[in-house]
């Protein structure tokens, strides 16, 4: 490399040291960057001998599993931040947890293993004994009872009810602490933080290595006691505790051992999200009764914003600087938590969900109109972090929250088939995944999962196998060709790409 830098060096002309080794490296970037289907890659797969070029392959487009553990239809799927456990919420009343565990192919379960979990309920230590290893009900028998549903009709919907049920839960106190622990009784031990760690660790490493592990998910426990359907269900962002919404009512679980530790009725009306801060600490829930409440993890109400606005769905900045809340008047609100300056930005149907990139640089918008938006925020929350905002006090800067917000958005992507034109009918959860966040990925009422780059908006999939409507999905943060499905016909369904089953051994 350096003889040909000399024999292209000309008379009186310096170039800087390795400046080759840099064009070519500018120049294989380059074509990963142009590669719609880039997922993450092993470096001996760039070559100067040939262009780059990755297929869909490298995307989940192959089902490796349905789980058909939930007796009715499943409304939301996440997956943990650690990418080791995922959580099920479902109109049957009751969230699933699963581990997400290396599967060889010479393991004797069956990649489309359907196994039904172990039970655990918010109810007294005394109405619930251990089960013995006798009294585990093989998998051909299911181990949820039975439950006196409606017919199957998608209760969490766009309108401004969000009803589940005809009738209302009773009321509860405020806030309710357990009368006690109740033991999350397991086929498995229950995972520390050290234990995922370690298993996240082996998931990367064995993802190099040539023998590399499909992983496959297994139920861990139910969370039982919820009065209504469950609709929406989120990790704490160090994965030790759990928020399930059921209708009015938010309960705070405990998942390493089961134990419900909350349950918050502070909203009189139906609660349609909730997010939380990066502590881990509190958290915020948003309903359709037009408040916003901030609580801590020990039962207490911190802070209630009245708004004149029905919140839709909401979400916090990986630093806690910015609530971003989707409401029933088309729009966006951007409230800086430090101050309570807020913002807006304007979309021109109604909204049914948000998504926040890892990073919080990017807004994605469902609409109502079958329509996904992504709004580039950039820097907006660094710069309005508590300890960048010091300067504004001098009035040495401009503040960000009047020259970083976007007046439009960057993006557009489109379902396509018979659902254009027609308004929807349900919440659908979208999300962004794989490498580098680069993909969106959107359920859909027509069955299918889309699956688009996030900066070309190029549709590159639709994967088929569900029955009902796709009503959330979930990429796995950890693993970039992992990636679930959750749907009204009861089942989960969980991708893996061709490349990382071609590269274990697995067809």
């Amino acid at each position: 490399m350096s003889r040909i830098q000399e024999a292209l060096q000309a008379p009186g002309v310096m170039l800087p040291d390795a400046r080759l080794e840099v064009l070519l490296e500018q120049a294989l970037t380059a074509q990963v960057n142009r590669c719609p289907f880039h997922n993450g890659m092993p470096e001996t797969s760039l070559s100067l001998l040939t262009d780059y070029q990755a297929g869909a392959e490298s995307l989940p487009s192959k089902c490796v599993q349905v789980l058909d553990a939930h007796s009715d239809e499943v409304w939301h799927v996440v997956f943990s931040h650690s990418g080791t456990m995922l959580a099920s919420a479902s109109k049957d009343k009751t969230v699933i947890l699963w581990s997400v565990r290396p599967h060889t192919p010479s393991s004797s379960r069956p990649a489309g293993h359907n196994q039904h979990p172990p039970s655990f309920r918010a109810s007294p230590p005394s109405a619930m004994a251990p089960p013995s290893s006798s009294s585990i009900p093989s998998t051909s028998q299911p181990l949820l009872p039975p439950f006196s549903l409606t017919p199957p009709t998608h209760g969490f919907t766009t309108s401004s009810t969000f009803t589940h049920a005809p009738i209302p839960p009773p009321p509860l106190p405020t806030s309710t602490v357990s009368t006690g622990p109740t033991p999350l009784w397991t086929l498995r031990p229950p995972h520390s933080a050290q234990q995922q760690q370690q298993q996240q660790q082996q998931q990367r490493q064995s993802s190099s290595s040539s023998d590399v592990f499909v992983p496959v998910l297994q139920a861990e426990g139910v969370l039982r006691g919820h009065d209504q359907p469950v609709a929406f269900v989120t990790w704490s962002p160090d994965d030790q505790l759990l928020l399930t919404v059921s209708d009015e009512v938010v309960r705070l679980w405990q998942v390493s051992t089961g134990r419900l530790l909350h349950t918050f009725t502070h909203h009189r009306e139906a609660v349609s999200c909730c997010a939380w801060m990066p502590d881990s600490k509190s958290f915020l829930s948003g309903s359709v009764d037009k408040t916003i409440i901030m609580s801590d993890v020990k039962g207490h109400e911190l802070q209630r914003w009245k708004r004149p606005y029905r919140v839709q769905d909401m979400a916090v900045t990986h630093n806690g600087a910015l609530l971003i809340v989707a409401c029933s008047d088309k729009q966006i609100h951007i409230l800086r938590l430090s101050d309570g300056r807020e913002v807006t930005l304007q979309e021109e149907v109604p909204i049914t969900s948000i998504s926040l990139s890892p990073d919080s640089s990017f807004l994605l918008t469902a609409l109502q109109s079958h329509v996904l938006r992504l709004w580039h925020l950039g820097e907006l929350a660094v710069s309005c972090a508590p300890q960048a905002l010091g300067k504004l006090q001098d009035r040495s800067t401009e503040d960000p929250m009047d020259t970083m917000v976007p007046s439009s958005s960057v993006a557009e992507y489109h379902v396509s088939g018979s659902l254009l034109g027609q308004p929807g009918r349900y919440v659908l959860r979208s999300a962004f995944g794989g490498a580098h966040s680069s993909f969106v990925v959107h359920g859909s009422e027509d069955c299918l999962v889309y699956l688009w780059h996030r900066d070309s908006s190029e549709l590159l999939l639709q994967l088929e196998g569900h029955s009902a409507t796709v009503n959330a999905c979930s990429w796995n943060p950890t693993n970039p060709h992992l990636l679930v499905s959750a749907s009204d016909d009861r089942t989960i369904r969980v991708w893996m790409s061709e490349a990382s089953l071609s590269s274990s051994g697995h067809r």
